[in-house]
């Protein structure tokens, strides 16, 4: 009835890349946790390779949120139609 394309399938774009960013939340999250409950095992192990015991970066971290929007953003123009793979 006169709505663009963008308009109607916009909204869909938009869902995908919130899901995907949250899909790469809960991963970093649930990685988190399994270190802080792996990590006093990793402990005793540095001391006798003698590194310390870090977490991922920070940029690592981002990348893996942004790699799920661009994801949820690819899935969901081919759901869509826009694509093809």
């Amino acid at each position: 009835m006169g709505a663009t394309q963008a308009y109607v399938k916009g909204p869909f774009v938009v869902e995908g890349m919130l899901q995907g960013g949250l899909g790469g939340l809960t991963s970093i999250g649930l990685l988190w946790l399994a270190f802080r409950f792996l990590a006093r095992d990793a402990v005793s192990a540095s001391d006798i390779l003698g590194r310390a015991v870090i977490f991922l970066p920070v940029t690592l971290c981002l990348a893996i949120v942004i790699g799920g929007m661009v994801v949820g953003i690819i899935g969901s123009l081919i759901s869509l139609g826009r694509t093809r793979v």
